[in-house]
Formats: structure tokens, sequence, C-alpha cells
């Protein structure tokens, strides 16, 4: 065997490699997800954003990179004991005009849930669906 045909199948080798790993990936982000962007921190610039999918297991949620290459999630973000409270719409305050469940309408900033972070800090959610006119 020549130098020249051993070349040729390595490289022949190398390109069906390629091609399988860019057939997985492709397969992997097409299984379904939320399409997400996150930031690595700290980011230089306009640099460390990150396209990408979210796949929710159980507590966790993994993200995987559009441009990665690797065969698990290139993030996997946890809840580390933060607790979310069930959905409500109406008024967020005061509590006793809150009613439960989603907005009926599904309206833009109409549906709310909050949660306690670790250090105690409590943060309100609302649901957007569609932007406000005028807003990039």
């Amino acid at each position: 065997m020549s130098a020249l045909m051993a070349f040729m199948i390595a490289l022949i080798a190398v390109l069906l490699s390629a091609v399988t790993v860019l057939t997985y990936r492709l397969w992997k982000l097409r299984q379904g997800g939320t399409a997400a962007i996150l930031r690595d921190i700290p980011a230089v610039g306009g640099h460390g954003w990150r396209h990408g999918v979210i796949r929710y297991r159980g507590g966790e949620a993994g993200f995987y990179r559009l441009s990665s290459l690797r065969w698990w999630p290139d993030r996997r973000l946890s809840r580390r004991g933060i607790d979310a409270s069930e959905m409500w719409h109406g008024a967020p305050f005061p509590l006793e005009a809150r009613l439960p469940g989603p907005d009926p309408k599904r309206t833009s900033y109409g549906s709310f849930f909050s949660f306690n972070d670790p250090d105690g800090n409590t943060w309100l959610v609302q649901e957007v669906t569609t932007r406000r006119p005028g807003r990039i």
C-alpha cells in the first residue's frame, strides 16, 4: 500500500467521523427544547454570547450550543434551592388581587410568577408573548 493510498483512507475516515458527529449534533438540536441565548461572564465587548437550545429535565436545564460538537450539554443550570410560585394573573399587588393560573387571553405582561433566590431576594417575572410597538 502506497503512502498516498494510506493518506486517502485516513482522510476518508476523518471526514466520515466529522459527518457522523455533525449529523448527531443536528439530530440532538432538532429534538425540541427552547431557543436561548446565554452569555459567558466575564465577557469582553460583544463576545461571550452563545446561541443554542435549552432542554429541561427534572430540576435541571441543559444548554446545547449550536456551534459545539460535544455529546453532552455545554452548560447545566440547576435550581439550587430556588422555589418558584404558581403562575397567576391580575394585579401583582396586593396579594388578594391575584387570580390563579395564567391570563386566559395570554396577553403580554398579563401573567406572573415569583421566586426567591438563596440570598433572600424575591423576583417577579412577567410573561411576554409579543413585544410592544417601537421596541427593538
